[in-house]
Parts: C-alpha cells; structure tokens; sequence
C-alpha cells in the first residue's frame, strides 16, 4: 500500500511525497519534485494522477504517473488548458470514476467582480480524454467518489459552501449537508468517504 502527499512549491520546490506501509511502518520518500502540483487522485489500479502547471504556458495540466513509474519519471499529460492566473485558486479537485474518467476541478476567481465560477470537468477516459463540461459557476474546491459512483462536490451554489452529490456522477447535484465554513481566501479543501 501507498500513500501520496504534496508538499508546497516555494521556489519550484513542489513534491509528491510517497509514504510506502511495511508492516503498519510508513517510509517517506520523495516521489516527483520540481512541479507545482495542487491535487492528487489514484485510480483502481494504482495509477496516480496530478494537476500540475504546465511549464511551458499558464494552465495547469492533469497527468497521470503509471503505477509502477520511477520516482521523477516523466508523467503523460491527459488534459492542459485548467485555468492559471493572478487572483485565481490553484485546481485543487480531482475524482478518478470506477471506469477511468476524471472529474477536475478548474481553478476560480476570488475577485467579486470576476464571476466565471468554476467548473467540473469531465475527462472521458474511453474518449482519449476528451473534456466536457460537467457543471459550472459553482466555486468547487474539492471532489471525491464513493464505492457506487457517486461523485461528491464541496461547491458553493450562491449561499455558501455545500457538499453536494452527484448520484452516479450524474445530473445536477444536491446539497447532502450545508453551511460549510469559508472565509476569504479559506475553502473545503478535502472529501473522503468511507465504504
């Protein structure tokens, strides 16, 4: 079993953290360094995806790291044009579905007078990963499935942050719980849900 953390990027210094279990002992090694990576999501098969800046533009990029690649292995990009720019949030959700397609976050104003919201893509894997809109305008900060498909959100919809559920990663949503707590530049940054 692996963990994976992140570790900030001041001075191009971001790492993906590997914690490796032996017998309930985890080992840190530095697994990729050198990016500015702001999500991490792992698939079925251990394979584990990135939203990471692009160094050649100013969009962040979702990658993906094969299961077995080398630590600073070279990922394969999948996705390249999430939103980078001054006053924006970094893309900070990512959620792997049970057959491959990936659910990210884009990045958002913090600016009142910018109201581009925010919007879910959906990366169909079976599709070369070709983007679509899953929703928009509704601020999303984190995302995360559970064991039937659901796709969870932490979202707000105009009247603060939400966790909304998308039953089988479909639809509109709904609100699940309400009045999460934000102030300024502070969001929901995290969902995990238990079997």
């Amino acid at each position: 079993r692996r963990s994976s953390d992140l570790n900030d990027f001041a001075g191009t210094n971001g790492q993906i953290i590997k914690l490796t279990n032996t017998g309930g002992v985890y080992t840190a090694g530095i697994y990729q360094t050198g990016g500015y990576y702001t999500a991490l999501a792992v698939d079925a098969n251990d394979n584990l995806y990135v939203t990471q800046k692009d160094v050649n533009s100013a969009a962040y990029d979702v990658a993906e790291f094969a299961a077995n690649a080398a630590p600073n292995s070279t990922p394969t990009v999948l996705y390249s044009l999430l939103k980078s720019a001054a006053g924006y949030t970094y893309p900070t959700g990512m959620a792997i579905a049970s057959n491959g397609d990936i659910y990210v976050a884009d990045a958002f104003s913090n600016i009142p007078s910018i109201t581009d919201g925010g919007r879910i893509y959906k990366l169909t894997a079976s599709a070369s990963y070709a983007a679509s809109v899953f929703s928009s305008g509704n601020y999303v900060t984190s995302l995360a499935f559970d064991a039937s498909g659901n796709l969870f959100s932490t979202e707000n919809r105009g009247s603060g942050y939400d966790l909304v559920e998308y039953p089988g990663a479909t639809g509109t949503g709904t609100p699940v719980f309400i009045g999460l707590h934000t102030n300024g530049i502070y969001y929901p940054w995290g969902i995990a849900v238990l079997s």
